[in-house]
C-alpha cells in the first residue's frame, strides 16, 4: 500500500507537468496504477482519482466525461472502465480490492450515484442507463452478522448488475445481490435485494416486479406540449423489449463469468469485451430466471437458514419431549411463566 494517497485531478495538467504531450490514446503510470483514455479533451472536470494502493486500472474511453466524480481506489488490482457518453457521469465511488466498476455507454446521471465495492465484488451498469437522485448501490452490508446458532456468517458480499436500457427513480437502494433485467425500471424509495425480470416495473420495500411487461422511453415529458402528449399515448417498443427465450438467465450467467477470473487482467479484458458487445440480450433476464438466480444467490445464506430451522426443530421437540414427560398439559408446556402466575390461557 503507499503511503499516502496519489491524486490525479487533471489528466492534462499531469501531462503537462510530466512534460508529456496529449495523444490520441494516453496511459498514465501513477506510481504503480495507470489511467488509460483517448482522446485529446481533459476527461475530468471538478473530479479527481484518488489511489490508495497499487495495481489498479482505470479505464476512460473517448468521450467519458466525469464531472463532480471522486473515484477512491482503497485496495489493489481493481478496475475501472467508464464508457463514452454524450452526459458526464457523475458519482462518487470508493472501491476496494479486486473489484470491478464498469459504467456502460450512453448512461446520464441527474444526481451523484453513490458506490461502494467491497469484498473483491463487482458492481456493473450497462448502456442508456438513467439515474435520478439520491441513488445509492453497494456491495456489502457492511459489518459482519453471524448466525447465533451456528457461528457462521450470514451476509456475505455479492456483486450489483444494472441491465442495459434501465431507469433507477429517485432515492432507489441497490443492494448486494441486486440485479435489474434490462428494459426494467425501479420505482421512488425502493430497495432492491434480489435479481429483478427485464421489462418489469420494480417497486418496494423489498423490491418486487408488478403489473405486466413494459417498457420505456428516454424523452422527458415535463415540457410536454398538448400535441406532444396526444403523440406519446402509442409507442413502438420493440428497440427496448429483450428477448429471454433463448437464454432465459444471460445476466446472471454474464456476472458468473466475471466472477469466476482471478486476475485484474482477465477482468479489465472481460470489460473491454463487454464495452464492445452488440448483443442486446446480454443482460435480459427472465422471471422464472431471476427467481433460480435468487435462490442461488442466497449461497451459505439459505443454507444457515436451513441449520437454524433445523435447530429450532431439535429444540422444540426436545422441549416438548421433555414436558411430556413430566404430564404438564400443552397450553403449560407452552407458556411456563404464565402458568405459574395462575393465569388460564
Amino acid at each position: 500500500m503507499s503511503t499516502l494517497p496519489i491524486t490525479v485531478t487533471s489528466v492534462l495538467d499531469w501531462l503537462a507537468d510530466h512534460a508529456l504531450a496529449s495523444t490520441a490514446s494516453t496511459t498514465l503510470t501513477v506510481k504503480r496504477n495507470r489511467i488509460e483514455y483517448s482522446g485529446a479533451t481533459e476527461p475530468l472536470e471538478r473530479s479527481k482519482i484518488i489511489f490508495h494502493g497499487d495495481g489498479n486500472t482505470v479505464i476512460l474511453e473517448d468521450g467519458a466525461h466525469l464531472r463532480d466524480t471522486t473515484l477512491q481506489l482503497h485496495g489493489n488490482n481493481s478496475v475501472v472502465y467508464i464508457c463514452a457518453s454524450p452526459w458526464p457521469v457523475y458519482l462518487n465511488a470508493n472501491i476496494f480490492h479486486d473489484s470491478v466498476l464498469f459504467v456502460g455507454k450512453n448512461c446520464s446521471f441527474n444526481g451523484k450515484l453513490q458506490l461502494s465495492l467491497s469484498e473483491r465484488k463487482h458492481i456493473i451498469i450497462g448502456s442508456d442507463c438513467i439515474f435520478s437522485y439520491g441513488i445509492s448501490i453497494r456491495t456489502s452490508d457492511p459489518h459482519l452478522i453471524y448466525s447465533a446458532d451456528s457461528s457462521q456468517r450470514t451476509n456475505p458480499s455479492k456483486s450489483v448488475v444494472v441491465g442495459d436500457h434501465v431507469w433507477i427513480a429517485e432515492d432507489v437502494r441497490l443492494l448486494k445481490g441486486s440485479a435489474i433485467g434490462s428494459g426494467s425500471l425501479v420505482g421512488v424509495r425502493s430497495v432492491v435485494t434480489k435479481p429483478m425480470p427485464s421489462n418489469m416495473a420494480i417497486v418496494g420495500t423489498p423490491g418486487r416486479p408488478v403489473g405486466k411487461p413494459t417498457f420505456w422511453k428516454r424523452p422527458s415529458v415535463h415540457a410536454y406540449s398538448p400535441q406532444d402528449t396526444h403523440n406519446s399515448m402509442t409507442a413502438d417498443g420493440r428497440e427496448f423489449i429483450y428477448d429471454c427465450s433463448a437464454r432465459p438467465r444471460a445476466l446472471l450467467d454474464t456476472l458468473d463469468r466475471l466472477e469466476s477470473l482471478s486476475s485484474s487482467g482477465q477482468r479489465l479484458e472481460w470489460c473491454k469485451n463487454t464495452a464492445s458487445s452488440n448483443d442486446k440480450n446480454r443482460f435480459a433476464l427472465a422471471e422464472g430466471a431471476a427467481q433460480a438466480g435468487r435462490a442461488a444467490q442466497a449461497g451459505n445464506s439459505t443454507r444457515e437458514e436451513a441449520a437454524h430451522t433445523r435447530s429450532q426443530t431439535e429444540r422444540r421437540a426436545s422441549s416438548e419431549l421433555s414436558s411430556a414427560r413430566s404430564g404438564a398439559p400443552h397450553h403449560k408446556r407452552r407458556w411456563p411463566k404464565l402458568w405459574a402466575r395462575g393465569r388460564t390461557i
